[in-house]
């Protein structure tokens, strides 16, 4: 049985990195997200890298750690839409509105665009 947990070294850490993505990342919007991704470097050993961002806009710590469980539950179902890229998926202030399945085809929806 294999284990679908999402490994320590695609989720992005570093501050640096993630400021990089905010300077220099391409931005593309959805209905719920936005992500703002590069190629991913080729000394990474992993084949992509992702991080969940959800503001203080979209509620108390509980409902942010809720959305950001529910953004890495629907990136974990469909991961082959961001190989190659470093990604941070970061929720917009309608996300509040949304249902899991809607995040989901929002996520798909925004990720074919990346490609």
């Amino acid at each position: 049985m294999t284990s679908e947990t999402l490994p320590k070294k695609m989720i992005i850490h570093r501050r640096d990195e993630i400021e990089r993505l905010f300077q220099s990342g391409k931005k593309i919007s959805g209905q719920f997200v936005y992500f703002l991704y590069l190629p991913i470097e080729e000394t990474k050993l992993v084949p992509m890298q992702i991080g969940f961002m959800c503001g203080k806009k979209i509620g108390n710590a509980v409902t942010r750690n809720y959305y950001k469980r529910l953004l890495r539950e629907a990136f974990r179902k469909n991961k082959s839409f961001f190989n190659g890229f470093q990604t941070l998926i970061i929720a917009q202030n309608s996300i509040p509105r949304s249902d899991f399945t809607s995040l989901q085809e929002d996520i798909i929806l925004t990720a074919k665009r990346i490609k």
